[in-house]
């Protein structure tokens, strides 16, 4: 994978950005290497910036970032999504997290960082949580709250335990009966969709066809088991985004306290 970059302009190149973290592998297959691609990976928090900034063109954005004022453009087609365990998205207790008083909140992410507001508040009832920023990649350990918020590979890499584990995606579905959009591709305003969707597309093929080889490389780079890396991107993940997806993302909308009235829509098709 290509490593941090500020996306700066390159003639002729189709800006695109990700996330550093394996669920992303699938939709970014061979991106880094396309000559008519200028790649950059960053933490979702920060490539919503980098997307307002103009320094991309598209990005796989945090959902609640493609929700806020100007963000509309979504692109059709994919997404990453769970429907039940996402394994990634985890609230990690000291002891029982439905019943932690303070929460630290890993800042790579704002859609799970809000959503972790909804759970507590909306679907555990817990009122009066105190919510804490702890930066990216907080170590529950050393965090100085009841429970603490962790995404992506980092959490992933976290052996599971029932006792002291909440996921967030687990929750998410028990209450809504919905799918949870965890990231979608997003343009940037000016930017046309027909000059960007065969683009994505080719990488998603790609990354289908070649999914056992991002097990082995999952499994070799985060040292954890291939049948964990198999689980979590064949059966944790899915990448489709259709109409129960944007069903779910709409939810969401609303229960973040977005204006629901104004449907999700996606990019018109070329």
């Amino acid at each position: 994978m290509c490593g941090p970059g500020r996306g700066r302009r390159t003639l002729n190149k189709l800006r695109i950005g990700s996330v550093p973290y394996l669920n992303a592998r699938p939709l970014v297959e061979g991106l880094c290497g396309d000559p008519s691609v200028a790649y950059l990976e960053a933490v979702p928090s920060r490539l919503a910036g980098l997307l307002r900034e103009g320094a991309v063109d598209v990005a796989l954005v945090s959902s609640i970032e493609a929700l806020s004022a100007g963000f509309d453009r979504i692109v059709d087609g994919y997404c990453i999504a769970s429907r039940g365990a996402v394994m990634s998205v985890r609230v990690i207790g000291r002891e029982d997290p439905r019943l932690a008083r303070s929460v630290a909140l890993d800042g790579a992410s704002l859609t799970a960082a809000r959503l972790t507001r909804i759970v507590y508040e909306r679907f555990l009832d817990r009122q009066g949580v105190l919510f804490r920023p702890a930066g990216i990649g907080p170590i529950p350990e050393d965090a100085g709250c009841d429970a603490t918020l962790l995404i992506g590979d980092t959490a992933l890499k976290r052996p599971f335990d029932p006792a002291h584990d909440l996921d967030l995606g687990v929750v998410w579905t028990d209450a809504t009966g919905l799918p949870f959009v965890w990231a979608v591709w997003l343009l940037r305003e000016g930017v046309d969709q027909a000059a960007v969707l065969p683009v994505l597309s080719r990488a998603a093929e790609r990354g289908a066809a070649r999914i056992e080889a991002a097990v082995e490389q999952a499994a070799r780079e985060l040292s954890i088991e291939p049948d964990l890396a198999r689980e979590y991107l064949t059966r944790a993940m899915w990448y489709r985004l259709g109409p129960e997806e944007l069903t779910g993302l709409q939810r969401f909308c609303t229960l973040a306290g977005r204006d629901a009235e104004h449907p999700i829509r996606c990019a018109d098709p070329a």
